[in-house]
């Protein structure tokens, strides 16, 4: 009787998991830059990179296209110095650089990959 009632606990959190996976699907447009964000659009969702410093940014995603405007339990400062970035745009991808990180968002599917100015 145990081993039933652990099978089907690990089944049902296996099955919460698989299902709670929504892909955010390809780039749609809607680049934008202001300050220390960028913004863009997905088949699925709107996303907006926030950068606090050269080294350190934040990605949101927002399946119904809003953003709260504080989440003070999650996030305790908001107040950064600007942050020098460079963007263009390709084919497939959206580069970005700052003066500490190289980021490449894939258009398709929406992918991000990090990485150094050493690339690393």
């Amino acid at each position: 009787m145990y081993k039933f009632i652990f099978f089907l606990f690990i089944y049902v959190c296996i099955s919460f998991n698989l299902s709670a996976q929504i892909n955010i699907g390809q780039y749609e447009g809607g680049f934008s830059k202001s300050e220390n964000e960028i913004s863009f659009s997905a088949t699925n969702a709107k996303i907006k990179l926030n950068f606090c410093t050269p080294a350190m940014f934040r990605v949101r995603v927002s399946w119904d296209g809003h953003f709260n405007d504080a989440e003070h339990w999650m996030v305790t400062r908001y107040q950064w110095d600007p942050v020098n970035i460079r963007t263009s745009s390709q084919e497939d991808a959206l580069h970005i650089k700052t003066a500490a990180l190289k980021i490449i968002v894939h258009k398709n599917p929406i992918r991000i990959d990090v990485y150094t100015t050493e690339g690393k």
